[in-house]
């Protein structure tokens, strides 16, 4: 019985790490957006946030910091800025899984809404406080704007393109529970 739950996290855990990956060299294309145009979602941030709401035991912390830490050095950010915020927000969100395993789905968005906008507002704080290059703080506070909406789409994707739904009553709950 340990082995089939643990292969069943194994493969959620690889499945997020594909995604995740593919999400990083995605950004790195050369798809012609040039600065100065409308930024998107953070994507990445908000595919973390959905996973850790829906199958916070799947996704270990050290997946979340590697990951997001490979994603800092890829995408030329501050090394560990985002690894650590991102590992903060879904080790908060894992905390509370016990919570919020049953509420509606708009409790759900607006928890992710807050910490997604959290996460990237404690990011560009800490951009300006250390003197680093900043962004427009109307064009970031729109991106902000994006990755919140987009969370009902990407949560619709991961629910019935793979699977990744919330556990139901007969199946425990995240955060150290048993399946």
């Amino acid at each position: 019985m340990a082995d089939a739950i643990n292969a069943i996290r194994f493969r959620g855990a690889a499945l997020y790490l594909f995604l995740a990956l593919t999400v990083i060299f995605a950004r790195m294309l050369p798809l012609g957006f040039e600065p100065g145009r409308l930024p998107g979602p953070d994507i990445l941030l908000v595919l973390t946030i959905v996973w850790t709401i829906r199958r916070p035991d799947d996704l270990p912390p050290g997946l979340v910091a590697v990951t997001f830490h490979f994603a800092d050095l890829l995408l030329m950010r501050p090394p560990g800025l985002m690894a650590l915020l991102a590992l903060l927000g879904t080790e908060f969100l894992r905390s509370r899984s016990n919570q919020t395993n049953g509420a509606p789905f708009a409790v759900e968005w607006l928890i992710a809404a807050v910490l997604i906008a959290g996460i990237m507002i404690l990011y560009y704080l800490s951009h300006f406080l250390f003197a680093l290059p900043v962004p427009s703080l109307g064009l970031y506070l729109f991106s902000v704007v994006i990755s919140a909406v987009s969370y009902p789409f990407l949560t619709a994707i991961l629910r019935w393109g793979f699977g990744i739904r919330r556990p139901g009553a007969d199946e425990g709950i995240g955060a150290g529970g048993q399946l």
